[in-house]
């Protein structure tokens, strides 16, 4: 379903953001207590609510959008009845005490600490009535589980054509996006395809908003390297692919080979040389001699399927 604009409740605005420092980082104490940050966070929540009856959520992509940093957290005041300051105090108070769940260590014990963001309820009201207004959202659809790649990607660019993605920020919240799965040629598929369908937008930037848990640096950058791949193949010579084939089938590579094959000129024929460089598909420039042929027929092929 495609929806022009969004609207949020007056509650979005009665919340405490907050996040914690240092999350992101591998504290020693951490690692020598074998205790992993997702469990810490937990046991502080579950101690919170225990205590006090009160919990925290992680931030949505909207909340994001007002100056939140990413990685960040929620209490709705409204719903905890405590008053701001209050509440501050005693967020920061709790991360001194002990938890059993995590070796009766407290936050500030593990190195982890609370910074408190003030609401500032006239600019966010603003951002988000810039939000209303300027933005298409595109909101969550089910595909068909045995369709092919294809067909995704044909489904795909008749959503991104409906909010007029193309040279506009693309915002894409899916607390999935970057979790891995147990099965590595499944992450290559998935990667080469959601590649696939980003390229699909057109959009003149992107910004990904997931959920820290089941995020997994491997397949963020796996698919950053297939986007700047795909990027960079766009760039290149209507040539690059036949003359790639050229020179594999010839096994070596230069320039005046182009030249004669192509009947193209000798600045574009060294562009071209240099594309292949930089695909890796021949060698660097040894002074007058024809280039080393780095890649096999059947290398090549898989280079074409994964990254053209």
């Amino acid at each position: 379903m495609i929806e022009k604009g969004f609207k949020l409740k007056d509650g979005r605005l009665n919340m405490l953001y907050f996040t914690f420092n240092n999350i992101s980082q591998k504290n020693s104490l951490l690692v020598q207590e074998n205790i992993e940050v997702s469990d810490v966070l937990d046991a502080f929540n579950n101690k919170l609510k225990m205590e006090l009856g009160i919990g925290f959520n992680i931030i949505n992509g909207i909340n994001d959008l007002i100056g939140i940093p990413e990685v960040s957290f929620v209490i709705n005041n409204d719903n905890a009845k405590i008053p701001d300051k209050l509440l501050q105090f005693v967020l920061l108070e709790y991360s001194k005490h002990s938890i059993e769940k995590i070796h009766n260590k407290s936050l500030q014990d593990l190195g982890m600490s609370i910074e408190i963001y003030l609401k500032k309820e006239e600019k966010i009201k603003q951002v988000l009535k810039n939000i209303e207004n300027n933005n298409s959202i595109l909101q969550e659809e089910v595909l068909l589980k045995n369709i092919t790649n294809e067909e995704k990607l044909n489904c795909f660019s008749s959503f991104f054509s409906k909010i007029e993605a193309e040279e506009k920020e693309l915002i894409i919240t899916d607390p999935y996006l970057f979790k891995e799965s147990k099965n590595k040629k499944e992450d290559d598929e998935y990667c080469n395809i959601l590649a696939k369908i980003i390229m699909k937008a057109k959009a003149k930037s992107i910004r990904v908003i997931t959920n820290y848990r089941n995020y997994n640096n491997d397949i963020h950058k796996k698919i950053e390297n297939k986007l700047k791949s795909s990027t960079v193949s766009q760039e290149r010579d209507e040539y690059f692919e036949a003359a790639a084939r050229f020179v594999i089938e010839k096994d070596k590579a230069s320039i005046g080979m182009l030249q004669r094959m192509f009947k193209i000129g000798f600045n574009r024929a060294a562009r071209i040389v240099d594309q292949l460089s930089d695909a890796g598909i021949v060698g660097p420039e040894e002074g007058t001699k024809p280039r080393k042929v780095l890649m096999s027929s059947e290398q090549l092929e898989s280079y074409f399927e994964e990254y053209l």
